[in-house]
Parts: structure tokens; sequence; C-alpha cells
């Protein structure tokens, strides 16, 4: 029968390096006070390492006293120590060290091709260390993305923005990534964001990455336009400007027409006035749909998730949403009673329903994690909640010229001028979770979100849930949409 000892080999090797008395290479790394120099063994490096394999041989080393002198002071003491100790017991313990100090690690790691560390610290910094990536989230993409060998965290931190983009492109930090960075959020038609959004913060990207445009936009010099296209230049392709309503057109990009080339702003043009003509230039296909909502965006999505996963308040930035909202019913295009509702949504399972109030721009719906099953009764569970969201997002009348002449230089962010509601359900009142009777809609609790027998007016009164999702009293929706919850 075969068997390996590899827990004796480790420990071994290990000694070797702790009780290096027959070393032959001394490896300098760090620089100036934090320089340390270490004491290793060829054979080993070079066995372990496909870098010191190269950097080893003949033609390359230099030597004194018989000794061979290498000299590392990109890599940092701690760093290399790390190293070290995994080439020869292929041991590593990365709880010990902090994540700035793992980030070096997975940069000289590539550097030293030591494939199986690249994976294990790619890993490791996913899955162990998320609030450190997403505090630090551009430092790090900058980091890896100058990697070949980190894909894995490449298309993590990709994945992660797509799937919320507003949380990163309107952050301060935005219009200081790289470009390579940019451009491949652009190529990717999972990013989750209407393309006049894009476009607009592109622009503003292009503007603080361009320093010789002094003037405010709409006052720019041929000059100034001339830089600014210079800058954008690998970025027009990958927009999808045709996905872009005549009214956004117009707005948002025809006041910057000389950052276009003449041929793509004319295409364009015509595609609005004559859209039966052919296109002349390469049409890029619609980036993946969002949500099918006119209530919701794919930023309440991350967050709604958030909450059926057990989280409260906002969810973590860059949080990858573990759900797909599948839409059963909507009251403008079924109609608002209780028989549409029950046709489209009964015995579908989980689901959240959504209310947009008229006029007020909230939002309040209910999370129900059993299911309408036309019941007549009360139904018990202990993880539905309701809540309410306030969503003044509404810039739809603000060109782009105006919002980039704006003290705050902002455009199209997601303000939200209310913190969100979460209400979960009592336990000590979990009997009494969910309403299902079949000539009502959707009810949460005894009075907690009920909306009557004409599916348009309701009421919210605090009694099963923990805290009231709005002002006590009746309301009036001007939209109704149920969604079915599929785990990914």
């Amino acid at each position: 029968m075969h068997h390996t000892f590899l827990t004796n080999l480790s420990r071994d090797l290990s000694k070797l390096l702790a009780d290096a008395d027959d070393y032959n290479i001394i490896i300098y790394v760090g620089e100036d006070s934090s320089a340390k120099q270490f004491k290793a063994h060829t054979n080993l490096l070079r066995a372990r390492s496909p870098y010191f394999r190269t950097a080893l041989s003949s033609d390359w080393v230099v030597k004194e006293d018989g000794i061979i002198v290498f000299k590392k002071p990109n890599i940092s003491p701690v760093v290399f120590e790390i190293i070290l100790k995994y080439i020869y017991s292929g041991d590593i313990a990365l709880e010990e060290y902090d994540a700035t100090d793992i980030l070096a690690l997975l940069v000289a790691a590539d550097e030293l091709i030591l494939e199986e560390l690249v994976a294990h610290v790619q890993h490791h910094l996913i899955h162990n260390k998320p609030s450190w990536l997403h505090e630090n989230f551009v430092q790090v993409m900058h980091t890896v993305f100058r990697l070949q060998a980190c894909k894995t965290f490449q298309d993590h931190c990709i994945d992660a923005i797509c799937s919320d983009p507003q949380s990163f492109f309107t952050s301060d930090e935005f219009t200081t990534i790289e470009e390579d960075i940019l451009l491949a959020l652009l190529k990717r038609n999972d990013l989750e964001m209407d393309e006049v959004d894009i476009w607009n913060h592109v622009l503003r990207w292009g503007i603080a990455q361009t320093p010789t445009i002094e003037n405010s936009a709409g006052h720019w010099t041929p000059e100034e336009f001339e830089a600014l296209e210079k800058k954008l230049h690998e970025c027009i392709p990958l927009l999808r400007f045709f996905e872009m309503s005549p009214s956004e057109f117009y707005d948002h990009v025809r006041p910057f027409k000389p950052l276009l080339p003449i041929e793509l702003y004319e295409d364009l043009v015509r595609s609005h006035y004559k859209p039966q003509l052919p296109r002349q230039c390469v049409v890029l296909p619609p980036r993946s749909p969002r949500i099918d909502s006119t209530i919701i965006s794919s930023k309440h999505v991350t967050m709604i998730s958030h909450w059926i996963e057990g989280g409260s308040g906002k969810p973590p930035t860059y949080h990858k949403p573990r759900f797909q909202f599948k839409l059963l019913y909507r009251g403008t295009r079924d109609g608002f009673t209780p028989r549409a509702f029950r046709n489209k949504c009964s015995n579908q399972g989980q689901n959240v329903v959504l209310l947009k109030i008229q006029g007020t721009g909230k939002i309040i719906g209910g999370y129900n994690p059993i299911g309408w099953c036309n019941r007549a009764d009360y139904a018990e569970t202990k993880k539905s909640f309701i809540f309410s969201i306030d969503d003044n997002n509404n810039e739809n009348g603000t060109s782009t010229m105006e919002k980039l002449n704006s003290d705050e230089r902002s455009i199209r962010g997601f303000p939200v001028s209310e913190e969100p509601k979460l209400s979960r359900v009592s336990i000590s009142m979990s009997t009494s979770a969910i309403f299902d009777l079949e000539s009502y809609g959707p009810n949460f609790g005894k009075g907690d979100l009920v909306i009557y027998e004409n599916c348009k007016t309701g009421s919210c009164r605090k009694y099963t849930y923990e805290h009231e999702i709005m002002d006590p009293g009746d309301f009036v929706s001007e939209e109704f949409e149920v969604f079915k919850i599929v785990e990914k």
C-alpha cells in the first residue's frame, strides 16, 4: 500500500531553514533601515520556484566568498519570511498577518511564480477579508490588475462591481481608477446600470483624468475637447449609445458631440429620426437586462437580498446578491384585483411584494418566505419582514452639463433622503406573520401592511412586526409588483 508522509517531510525541511548552517545563498530583502538578510539553500529555492530556477542559474549569480548574494529590495522582510517558510515546509498561516501584508504577499508570490501560493492568497483575501477589501477596493483593484496570475481575484472584483455598480461609480475614488480597469468594466454585458449613467460617469472620470481642462462644462475650448477625446478614445467604442432614449441622447450626449467620431454621432442622430435606416457603425448588444421592475433597481435588489440572508441596514459595499428576482405580477399590467394577484402568485414559493406609494417616492413592501396559498387564515413564519425605502432619485430633468457644473460635481448619484426601514416579525407574534385570504391582496401581520380588496389602497399600523415602516394611516399605491425569489 502506498503512503505519503508529508507532515514529517514538512517538519524536517523546516529544520533546514531554522538551522541553515550549510546555506549557500544570502538573500537581502527590503530597503534602508528595514532591510534584512535571509540564509537559504539554492537547491530548494530552484526546485520550488521557477523564478529562482532562472535567477539562480550560473549566468546570473554573484558570489562573495563562495556564497551567492541575491538582492530583492522590492519585497519586505515580513513577506519574504512567509515565502521562505512556504518554500521549505509548504506551511502557511495567513490568519497571523494583517491584510496589507497579505496583499503584498500576493504581489511577491506572483513575481516568484509560486502559483499554488497565489491561488491560496487570493482565496483567503476574498473569503476572509471582505470588509478590508471593501474599504480598500480601489487600491486592491490597482494591485491585482497588474498581476497576470490573479485572474480569479480580478474576476471577483469586476463581478462585484457589475452586480452593484452604483456604489463604485459614485464613489470619490472612481475617478482615480486606471484606464484598464474602466475598460474591463465597460466591456461587460452584465454591468447593471443605465447606459446614460455609465456615460455620465465615464465623462466624470475623463475630466478628472485630464488636468488641462480648466473651464466648466459648456465653456470648453476646442483644445480641451481634443484633450478629453484622447483620454476617452478607448472608452467610446465600448459604450452602448444606441440604448439611450432620444431625450437622454439630447440632454447627455449632444452637448459633447466633439468627443464622438463623426460617423457614430451621425448614426445616432439617424437612429432617433429615422430608426428604420440601417446602422453604419458597429452596434454592440444591449447589456443584460436589469430587474424587470418599474419600482426598484438593482441596488434595491442587493439590499433586499441582504435582508433575506438575515442582514440588517444597508449591505456591505459590493455585496453580491444570492437571489434572482423574477416578476410574477404587476398591477398596471395584470390588473389591480385580488383575482389577478392570486392567478399570478399563488403557490409560487417565497416572494417579495412591492408597492410604490402615490405622490411620495416611497417604496414599501414585504418578504413572504412561505408563499401565497389561499389558506383563508393566518400563517406562521419567523423569517418574514416588511420594509420601506425612501427613493428620491429623480434626476431626469437635470442635464449632464448642469450636473458637471454643480458644486458637488456628481453625476447621477443615488441619493437616499431617509435610511431604509426594516421590520422583522416579532417572534412572539410569528403565528400571525402572514394573512392569506383569497379575496384580499397580500397582507402581513394583523394590520402591519394591509392591501385592501381593490389592491390599490392599504394601510400600515404596527402590531405583529417589530417596528413601524411608515407613519400609521392609509395609502394609495401607483404601482404594485410581486417577485418570485430564486436562489442563484
